[in-house]
């Protein structure tokens, strides 16, 4: 088994990666991500690990070129709500001096602006696209939002994606298996079903921070409008 979870960050690949550390039998990256994925031409026979499509290697040959040379191997998309996904990104992305960030950065992350989060989100549904299209059987996308509301089902999904057998997994188990320090501080050992549909609470989400920033949601809208129909997310 072969297999690399992927999307943008902010978008739930965290926990899927969680879902497949929590399996038995597979064997996954004990790290948060494999940042050297592109550097190997052919993967070891049993690999699992994650790696966002923001990482400067991640790109159209690249990928491709790992999918042709590693026949076996699966991608994992996690996807989310854009306009959500842009919310956070962009307030998870500030300075490191704002108390809602999640960045080192003293500038902030490079993602954590209106139109960086939006041309990353955009560029993961590209080669989301790209791919299914390429490699149908090879590709699965998982929603957000589906393992927070429905995780018995998603995570037998997944299982049966890669082929592998599974039992339940309890919410505690899963967040064992969470690597990312900045997700457990914030929301402890439970799915956090206030995550979902964030964008129609615009004056107290985040401590209000887009309250007056209704072009934003205008423009994610507008630039995003493809992936709101193909996903059948609502506005």
């Amino acid at each position: 088994m072969q297999v690399l979870v992927t999307g943008a960050g902010r978008g739930g690949t965290n926990l899927v990666a969680a879902i497949l550390r929590s399996f038995q039998n597979v064997v996954f990256d004990s790290g948060t991500e494999d940042r050297l994925f592109f550097t190997k031409s052919k993967l070891p026979s049993e690999y699992g690990a994650k790696l966002c499509t923001e990482n400067p290697s991640f790109s159209m040959g690249n990928i491709r070129r790992m999918m042709k040379s590693n026949p076996n191997l699966k991608l994992i998309f996690s996807v989310r709500h854009p306009i959500d996904h842009c919310m956070s990104k962009i307030v998870r992305g500030q300075p490191n001096s704002n108390p809602l960030s999640d960045s080192s950065e003293i500038h902030g992350s490079p993602d954590g602006s209106l139109v960086t989060a939006i041309d990353a989100i955009t560029f993961m549904h590209t080669m989301r696209r790209d791919l299914s299209k390429r490699y149908p059987n090879r590709i699965l996308v998982v929603k957000m939002e589906d393992i927070i509301l429905d995780l018995d089902n998603t995570i037998a999904q997944i299982a049966d994606f890669i082929e592998v057998d599974h039992g339940t997994i309890q919410e505690d188990k899963l967040f064992d298996n969470l690597k990312n320090r900045h997700h457990k501080k914030r929301y402890g050992n439970k799915l956090d079903s206030s995550q979902i549909n964030i964008y129609k609470r615009v004056e107290t989400a985040y401590d209000g921070f887009f309250k007056d920033k209704e072009d934003y949601m205008d423009q994610i809208k507008s630039k995003l409008a493809d992936v709101f129909e193909e996903l059948k997310y609502g506005i």
